[in-house]
């Protein structure tokens, strides 16, 4: 997913979508930069699970954390909503406001 996002940067991007806690539609959000990420070997939950597509974020590396297929993490660093300017993943995890997101 990080050469992705590296391979389409600009145009045309790459995009997931978002569900929030608490909306009934996913919100499209493109994804700007990103890295690769260490498996800290919390990831407890069921692969294709609810669970497993939680977003979480990590302080120290200031960057929302998407688990992806074989125990891999995708580190989200900055990402833009539609019509909206872009944003760091702290700004993005602060205005959740403590609701839950997961990736689809």
């Amino acid at each position: 997913a990080h050469n992705k996002v590296r391979a389409f940067a600009g145009w045309p991007g790459t995009w997931t979508l978002l569900r929030l806690a608490g909306s009934t539609e996913p919100v499209r959000a493109k994804l700007l930069h990103t890295r690769v990420g260490t498996d800290t070997g919390g990831g407890a939950a069921a692969p294709g699970s609810k669970d497993a597509r939680l977003v979480d974020y990590s302080r120290a590396g200031a960057a929302l954390r998407f688990s992806c297929a074989g125990g891999s993490v995708l580190e989200v660093t900055r990402l833009t909503l539609p019509g909206k300017s872009p944003v760091d993943a702290r700004s993005f995890w602060n205005g959740l406001n403590g609701r839950q997101a997961w990736w689809e």
